[in-house]
């Protein structure tokens, strides 16, 4: 992880565009079919040092020999997406990256149209797009966090802002909101657990029996990506073939500390010691009860039946803004794998925890969260000693935690709420 500026950032290779870019150009420029770049890396690879070898690219020259062996995870839909960008790598890349900075900025302010609070939300949009670390880190590899975060900001607010309506209406915003989850989890399916959520909030605001219709449409809309990313890429079975790779190795997708792996279940796994399974049992476990506790505590203080906190559930449920930030913190905080740059996306919990205008224990927290989460903490320890692998990865994980503990504030709240209008209705 660096801290440098997001000038300095904006003049880095792009190590992960690299990936992205690379797959698709090699098909381009390759003179025969290249097939499935999962089966065969090494013939994508011979095409792109051929290539970088016969041009002038300083970018591309760094990138390629970081580059040298490729390491390719991504989903064929991720590969087939980049296509669309120049053949020049530098025009490519910074292309790209300015998407990244239009969709970080973009999301920040959709966040705040979501609370109803989109003023104060444009100028702290500009702020953090060149202070908030997790994004300028991600800036110079030029990775996906930004648009992940866009997409799940807007598939939120979509969600949130749905309502009933007459049934063709309701039929075309499912459309719309089915295909965007179905391309969000295909583009990466890190987003696979909010993803979930967001269905279940739209489910219950529509009518789960009501959206059976459009199964058939979902399942369209998935073929089409197979089929479409198939030929592209020259092999039939290039989605099985992905799905091979990173399941075909347990430790795949495993690096230690000392890589930029700044994973809480890794952290407590290497301090205690204990196998990694184990570490995302443990945290998954503590995050259960916390949050069960913040649902029936208040039940069990107000001496209501705890049957009732059923309510409290379908609430948070609905409430799209709380359960996708609880599906997001949780996620980074489950796990084995999250580079620095990957807690961008912590950036929509942070910011759900702020209410403009007046003080309370959730904005403390989400400061506090902020400050850690942001590294903004790390940059000030930086002027005078560089923090360790160790002491950045703890840093993060404070950060991740600080942002759950505000959300329980947040259900507790809601939970007190919703209890306090049935014995209201009791009475």
């Amino acid at each position: 992880m660096s801290f440098n500026t997001w000038s300095e950032n904006l003049k880095r290779p792009g190590i992960d565009f690299y990936h992205y870019w690379g797959v698709a150009k090699a098909q381009q420029l390759s003179t025969f079919p290249l097939a499935s770049p999962y089966i065969h890396p090494d013939a994508y690879a011979t095409v792109l040092n051929r290539y970088t070898a016969s041009v002038d690219n300083p970018r591309l020259k760094a990138a390629n020999a970081y580059r040298q062996v490729l390491d390719l995870t991504g989903t064929p839909l991720l590969y087939t997406l980049f296509a669309t960008l120049p053949k020049h790598y530098g025009r490519a890349l910074a292309s790209y990256q300015c998407l990244q900075i239009l969709m970080f900025v973009t999301a920040i302010v959709l966040i705040g149209i979501l609370k109803g609070q989109p003023h104060g939300f444009w100028p702290l949009a500009l702020v953090l797009s060149a202070t908030f670390v997790p994004f300028t880190v991600d800036l110079g590899v030029a990775n996906l966090n930004a648009i992940q975060l866009f997409l799940v900001t807007i598939s939120t607010l979509l969600v949130d802002r749905a309502t009933g309506g007459i049934p063709r209406e309701r039929t075309k915003s499912g459309v719309i909101v089915l295909c965007l989850f179905i391309f969000i989890v295909l583009l990466k399916p890190s987003l696979l657990l909010p993803i979930l959520f967001l269905g279940l909030a739209f489910g219950l605001k529509y009518g789960i029996p009501k959206l059976t219709v459009l199964v058939p449409v979902g399942m369209a809309f998935i073929a089409l990506i197979v089929a479409s990313t198939s030929i592209f890429l020259g092999s039939s079975r290039v989605w099985l073939d992905w799905y091979e790779t990173l399941s075909s190795s347990k430790d795949r997708l495993t690096y230690p500390i000392e890589a930029g792996n700044f994973s809480t279940t890794w952290l407590l796994s290497s301090v205690s010691q204990i196998d990694i399974s184990a570490a995302v049992l443990g945290i998954f476990s503590l995050l259960a009860i916390s949050l069960g506790g913040a649902v029936i505590l208040p039940a069990l203080r107000k001496k209501i039946a705890i049957h009732q906190s059923i309510h409290v559930m379908a609430e948070i449920i609905k409430n799209t803004g709380l359960v996708v930030s609880l599906a997001l913190t949780a996620t980074l905080a489950l796990s084995p794998l999250v580079w620095s740059h990957y807690y961008t996306l912590l950036l929509f919990p942070i910011l759900w925890l702020f209410d403009f205008g007046r003080w309370s224990a959730k904005n403390i927290v989400g400061l506090l969260s902020l400050i850690f989460s942001g590294g903004i903490l790390l940059k000030i320890i930086a002027v005078v000693w560089l923090p360790s692998p160790e002491l950045r990865s703890l840093n993060f994980c404070i950060g991740c935690l600080l942002v759950w503990v505000g959300l329980l504030l947040a259900v507790v709240e809601m939970a007190n709420k919703r209890l306090g209008k049935l014995v209201l209705s009791a009475e």
